[in-house]
């Protein structure tokens, strides 16, 4: 397995390049960390100038913003009509910018991602910061904005908006990089052939203490 490691992802921030609404939004890309994925897949040659990039979980457009300058096509779905008006706001920002060089346009559709092939036709490369909606409600995390206290209800509260579904509502089928908890119980030896565990021992703490974790779940607790 190769291992990359990403550094300085974080140092920067949005200040100047999205309209001072936009910052209500309380999970938005880091500009390093899109910048870095972006660049990371054209030289793996997973993308190239041209290609068609969604992001299901559009947002204030912030995967948007960055896609010009790579030549990618971006298309992001987001469910918040508010947001998807500060998205365009955003782009109008710089779209003078991106006529000039002769790069594409981003475009944002209000939609549901759960029914993405609804709302769009294909991609060569979904990118997407999750929503973190849990983490809004966690006391051991401060989440703040020049408001105040960020609440779960900036997430928005249309149908099917992620913030506000029960048990039961999510699609009918889900998929993802599962959890790799059981490979934090591997000690001595088979740390040497496990790239990704190397630095110290791991502990089952690490993967995450919340009881609800995919790791600390035992046989029985999740429903199918």
């Amino acid at each position: 397995m190769r291992v990359s490691i990403w550094e300085n992802c974080y140092s920067d921030n949005w200040q100047g390049l999205i309209v001072p609404e936009a910052f209500c939004h309380p999970a938005k890309f880091s500009p390093g960390l899109i910048r870095r994925i972006y660049r990371h897949c054209i030289e793996q040659g997973y993308v190239e100038a041209g290609d068609v990039v969604v992001d299901p979980f559009a947002g204030i457009g912030g995967g948007g913003m960055f896609a010009p300058m790579f030549g990618l096509k971006w298309q992001g779905v987001e469910l918040e009509e508010k947001f998807v008006e500060l998205a365009n706001k955003n782009f109008r920002v710089h779209m003078n910018g991106w006529k000039s060089l002769n790069h594409p346009f981003p475009v944002i559709i209000q939609g549901d991602s759960r029914r993405l092939a609804d709302v769009l036709q294909g991609a060569d490369l979904i990118a997407t910061s999750p929503p973190y909606i849990d983490s809004l409600t966690d006391p051991r995390l401060q989440f703040t904005g020049a408001g105040g206290p960020i609440h779960p209800t900036k997430y928005g509260k249309s149908p099917g908006q992620i913030g506000q579904m029960k048990p039961g509502s999510l699609a009918d089928v889900c998929v993802t990089s599962p959890p790799y908890a059981d490979g934090c119980r591997r000690t001595g030896a088979e740390h040497d052939s496990q790239p990704f565990l190397q630095g110290g021992k791991l502990h089952d703490v690490e993967y995450s203490s919340n009881p609800a974790n995919i790791g600390n779940l035992k046989a029985g607790d999740a429903d199918p």
